[in-house]
Protein backbone atom coordinates (compact mmCIF):
# COMPACT_ATOMS: atom_id res chain seq x y z
CA UNK A 1 0.00 0.00 0.00
CA UNK A 2 1.59 3.25 -0.98
CA UNK A 3 0.39 6.17 1.19
CA UNK A 4 0.26 9.68 -0.31
CA UNK A 5 0.67 12.70 2.07
CA UNK A 6 -0.16 15.99 1.02
CA UNK A 7 1.93 18.71 1.84
CA UNK A 8 0.82 22.41 2.28
CA UNK A 9 3.23 24.61 1.40
CA UNK A 10 3.73 27.03 4.18
CA UNK A 11 3.54 31.02 3.28
CA UNK A 12 5.53 32.95 5.38
CA UNK A 13 4.53 36.51 5.29
CA UNK A 14 8.05 39.43 5.09
CA UNK A 15 7.87 42.30 7.04
CA UNK A 16 8.21 44.43 4.12
CA UNK A 17 4.76 45.03 1.87
CA UNK A 18 4.94 45.52 -1.96
CA UNK A 19 3.68 49.17 -0.60
CA UNK A 20 6.77 50.00 1.12
CA UNK A 21 8.96 49.04 -1.22
CA UNK A 22 7.16 51.12 -4.07
CA UNK A 23 7.16 54.00 -1.94
CA UNK A 24 11.27 53.52 -1.26
CA UNK A 25 11.89 53.43 -4.78
CA UNK A 26 9.38 56.65 -5.07
CA UNK A 27 11.81 58.31 -2.99
CA UNK A 28 15.24 57.12 -4.26
CA UNK A 29 13.98 57.93 -7.58
CA UNK A 30 13.00 61.70 -6.89
CA UNK A 31 15.65 61.82 -4.69
CA UNK A 32 18.24 61.23 -7.56
CA UNK A 33 16.12 63.90 -9.53
CA UNK A 34 16.88 66.29 -7.06
CA UNK A 35 20.65 66.02 -6.45
CA UNK A 36 22.11 67.49 -9.60
CA UNK A 37 19.98 70.48 -9.42
CA UNK A 38 21.82 71.21 -5.67
CA UNK A 39 25.40 70.62 -6.68
CA UNK A 40 25.82 73.76 -8.53
CA UNK A 41 26.57 77.12 -7.35
CA UNK A 42 23.67 79.15 -6.45
CA UNK A 43 25.53 82.15 -6.33
CA UNK A 44 25.96 83.39 -9.70
CA UNK A 45 27.46 86.69 -10.18
CA UNK A 46 26.83 89.08 -13.14
CA UNK A 47 28.89 91.90 -14.08
CA UNK A 48 26.73 94.46 -16.63
CA UNK A 49 29.35 96.31 -18.66
CA UNK A 50 27.75 99.13 -20.37
CA UNK A 51 29.45 103.03 -22.11
CA UNK A 52 29.30 103.95 -17.95
CA UNK A 53 32.54 101.12 -17.28
CA UNK A 54 34.56 102.48 -20.93
CA UNK A 55 32.44 100.54 -23.56
CA UNK A 56 32.24 102.22 -26.91
CA UNK A 57 29.02 102.10 -27.03
CA UNK A 58 25.95 99.92 -26.04
CA UNK A 59 25.02 97.58 -28.86
CA UNK A 60 27.52 94.74 -28.25
CA UNK A 61 27.26 92.39 -32.01
CA UNK A 62 30.31 89.86 -30.93
CA UNK A 63 31.76 88.38 -27.98
CA UNK A 64 35.39 86.89 -28.17
CA UNK A 65 37.65 85.47 -25.09
CA UNK A 66 40.97 85.08 -26.63
CA UNK A 67 44.00 82.49 -25.28
CA UNK A 68 45.13 85.10 -23.08
CA UNK A 69 41.95 85.56 -21.04
CA UNK A 70 41.59 89.21 -22.76
CA UNK A 71 37.51 89.82 -23.84
CA UNK A 72 37.04 91.43 -26.94
CA UNK A 73 33.54 93.10 -28.03
CA UNK A 74 32.67 94.46 -31.33
CA UNK A 75 30.40 97.19 -31.50
CA UNK A 76 28.74 99.31 -34.17
CA UNK A 77 31.28 102.29 -32.72
CA UNK A 78 34.40 99.98 -32.84
CA UNK A 79 36.13 97.28 -31.35
CA UNK A 80 36.52 97.04 -27.75
CA UNK A 81 39.31 95.12 -25.59
CA UNK A 82 38.93 94.44 -21.94
CA UNK A 83 41.48 93.05 -19.37
CA UNK A 84 39.21 92.73 -16.02
CA UNK A 85 39.32 96.35 -15.37
CA UNK A 86 39.55 98.83 -18.49
CA UNK A 87 38.52 99.09 -21.87
CA UNK A 88 40.96 99.59 -24.73
CA UNK A 89 38.72 100.76 -27.74
CA UNK A 90 40.22 100.75 -31.53
CA UNK A 91 38.18 102.93 -33.87
CA UNK A 92 38.70 104.21 -37.80
CA UNK A 93 41.35 106.74 -38.13
CA UNK A 94 41.55 108.44 -41.09
CA UNK A 95 44.66 109.65 -40.92
CA UNK A 96 46.07 106.23 -39.56
CA UNK A 97 46.47 103.50 -42.22
CA UNK A 98 47.44 101.06 -39.72
CA UNK A 99 43.43 101.75 -37.66
CA UNK A 100 40.71 99.65 -37.78
CA UNK A 101 39.31 99.72 -41.38
CA UNK A 102 36.11 100.60 -40.46
CA UNK A 103 33.88 101.16 -36.46
CA UNK A 104 31.39 98.77 -37.46
CA UNK A 105 32.37 95.08 -36.09
CA UNK A 106 30.09 92.23 -37.14
CA UNK A 107 32.44 89.49 -35.99
CA UNK A 108 35.74 88.59 -34.07
CA UNK A 109 37.64 85.26 -34.74
CA UNK A 110 40.82 84.59 -33.22
CA UNK A 111 43.02 82.25 -35.50
CA UNK A 112 45.38 79.31 -34.09
CA UNK A 113 48.41 81.53 -34.44
CA UNK A 114 46.53 84.22 -32.05
CA UNK A 115 45.98 87.01 -34.16
CA UNK A 116 42.37 88.53 -34.27
CA UNK A 117 40.59 88.18 -36.98
CA UNK A 118 37.74 91.31 -37.11
CA UNK A 119 34.81 91.32 -39.35
CA UNK A 120 33.74 95.11 -40.19
CA UNK A 121 31.45 96.89 -42.78
CA UNK A 122 34.50 97.22 -45.31
CA UNK A 123 35.89 93.56 -45.53
CA UNK A 124 37.99 92.37 -42.43
CA UNK A 125 41.35 93.28 -40.51
CA UNK A 126 44.01 91.24 -39.24
CA UNK A 127 45.07 92.39 -35.70
CA UNK A 128 48.56 90.80 -35.07
CA UNK A 129 49.39 88.88 -32.23
CA UNK A 130 51.04 91.38 -29.45
CA UNK A 131 50.64 94.77 -32.07
CA UNK A 132 48.46 97.35 -32.15
CA UNK A 133 48.44 97.18 -35.69
CA UNK A 134 45.45 96.26 -38.40
CA UNK A 135 46.50 94.74 -41.79
CA UNK A 136 43.73 95.46 -43.95
CA UNK A 137 41.87 92.62 -46.14
CA UNK A 138 38.68 95.20 -48.27
CA UNK A 139 36.31 93.36 -50.65
CA UNK A 140 34.96 94.47 -53.52
CA UNK A 141 31.97 97.03 -53.63
CA UNK A 142 29.90 93.62 -54.43
CA UNK A 143 30.66 92.33 -50.90
CA UNK A 144 30.26 94.95 -48.93
CA UNK A 145 30.66 93.61 -45.34
CA UNK A 146 32.22 90.56 -43.09
CA UNK A 147 29.25 88.95 -41.30
CA UNK A 148 30.64 85.76 -40.00
CA UNK A 149 34.25 84.49 -40.33
CA UNK A 150 35.03 80.87 -39.75
CA UNK A 151 38.34 78.81 -39.27
CA UNK A 152 38.38 75.26 -40.76
CA UNK A 153 40.79 72.68 -39.52
CA UNK A 154 42.90 73.41 -42.69
CA UNK A 155 43.66 76.54 -41.35
CA UNK A 156 41.48 78.20 -44.07
CA UNK A 157 39.53 81.39 -43.30
CA UNK A 158 36.07 81.02 -44.50
CA UNK A 159 33.89 84.38 -44.54
CA UNK A 160 30.26 84.68 -45.24
CA UNK A 161 29.07 88.14 -46.32
CA UNK A 162 25.95 89.85 -47.97
CA UNK A 163 26.46 88.07 -51.48
CA UNK A 164 28.09 84.59 -50.67
CA UNK A 165 30.39 82.81 -48.91
CA UNK A 166 34.33 83.46 -49.78
CA UNK A 167 37.35 80.99 -49.25
CA UNK A 168 40.44 83.17 -47.75
CA UNK A 169 44.27 81.74 -48.58
CA UNK A 170 46.77 83.55 -47.00
CA UNK A 171 49.91 83.08 -49.00
CA UNK A 172 53.14 82.26 -46.56
CA UNK A 173 54.91 85.21 -45.74
CA UNK A 174 53.17 87.62 -48.45
CA UNK A 175 50.43 89.56 -46.17
CA UNK A 176 48.28 89.13 -49.39
CA UNK A 177 44.74 88.40 -49.07
CA UNK A 178 43.63 85.45 -52.20
CA UNK A 179 39.44 85.53 -52.50
CA UNK A 180 38.07 82.18 -53.64
CA UNK A 181 34.04 82.99 -53.97
CA UNK A 182 31.92 80.39 -54.22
Amino acid sequence: VIEVKTIKPQVTTSPISAGWIRVTCLILLIAAIEVPLFSQKADLKFRHLTTSEGLSQGNVTCILKDKQGFMWFGTRDGLNKYNGYDFTIYKNDPDNPTSLCANTVFDLLEEKNGDLLIGTGYGFDRLAKGTETFTHHLFNPMIPFSQHIFQDSKENIWISAAYGLRSICFPCCLGKCVENGI
